[in-house]
Parts: C-alpha cells; sequence; structure tokens
C-alpha cells in the first residue's frame, strides 16, 4: 500500500470521526437542535469515514496468502515466541500511554512458525490491520486537539 494512500485515508477516517462526533455532541446537548442540520452533519460524516476505510483496506487482488518465505509452504502455526518492547515510557505517563502502547502492539504482525521447515516468520492479521488504523487516527486526533489547543481554538 503506497505510503499517499495510507495517509490518506487515515486523514479522511479521522474527518470522519470528527464530524460523526460533532453531531453526537449536538444530540447530547441539552440545547434545542436542529434535526435536518445534525442529520446533515452525520451523513456527511460517515463519507469521508466510509472513503478512508475503502482507501485503507487492501486489496483482494494483490491480497496473496502469506507462505514461507524458505520453502514457499503456505501453512503455518502460532510461533508462540512472546517478545515485549514496552518501554519505561509506559510506567511513566499513567492512562493515555497505556491506551497507545496496547494499539501500538496489536496493530504488530504476527510472528508465526511454518509446518513444514519451521522458519519463523511475521504475518499482517485482520485484527493488526484494524488497530493500525485505530492506532494512527487516535494519534492523529491528539495531534488535532494539540494545534486546537495551541491556538486556542473552542
Amino acid at each position: 500500500m503506497s505510503l499517499l494512500k495510507r495517509i490518506s485515508g487515515t486523514l479522511l477516517t479521522a474527518v470522519g470521526v470528527i464530524v460523526i462526533l460533532g453531531a453526537i455532541v449536538c444530540l447530547l446537548d441539552k440545547e434545542p437542535f436542529d434535526s435536518a442540520l445534525v442529520l446533515t452533519f452525520f451523513l456527511f460524516g460517515v463519507l469521508p469515514f466510509a472513503t478512508g476505510m475503502l482507501l485503507l483496506r487492501k486489496n483482494p487482488a494483490e491480497a496473496t496468502p502469506k507462505h514461507c518465505p524458505k520453502c514457499g509452504g503456505h501453512e503455518h502455526a502460532q510461533a508462540g515466541v512472546l517478545a515485549t518492547n514496552a518501554g519505561l515510557m509506559l510506567l511513566l505517563i499513567p492512562l493515555g500511554a497505556w491506551l497507545i502502547g496496547c494499539l501500538w502492539g496489536g496493530s504488530r504482525p504476527q510472528q508465526v512458525r511454518c509446518v513444514q521447515c519451521d522458519t519463523l516468520y511475521l504475518i499482517d492479521t485482520r485484527a493488526s490491520r484494524i488497530t493500525g488504523i485505530a492506532l494512527w487516527t487516535l494519534l492523529l486526533l491528539l495531534l488535532l486537539g494539540f494545534i486546537a489547543m495551541f491556538f486556542d481554538i473552542h
């Protein structure tokens, strides 16, 4: 997947999430609201969200099953190798770093072992792709929040 496609998909998904959350905030607000305006916000939030998700989706034509790089076998089993790379920073920052750390760990490819030749290699799973999208969307929302805080936007 090209870098431009991934960046534009992440940006469109984040914009869609922001607009949909804005519509939900309008619904939960105690002041009276215009239902047509909220519906318009919601629909205009779904459009970039769906477009971003389509851009981030892998093309089924190029999604060949991952095979062993050594012998070419298609059968694999769980590697059972557990490795942690959580730094000391996760212990120092309370809640936000745990969430980002969990999303970062979930977005990594899964290590598997070839059944035929016992070679270890990495495969990308559906869960790792979804978690990666959630991670980059959260980081983009945090960045937009810091920008809004810097410019004092309400």
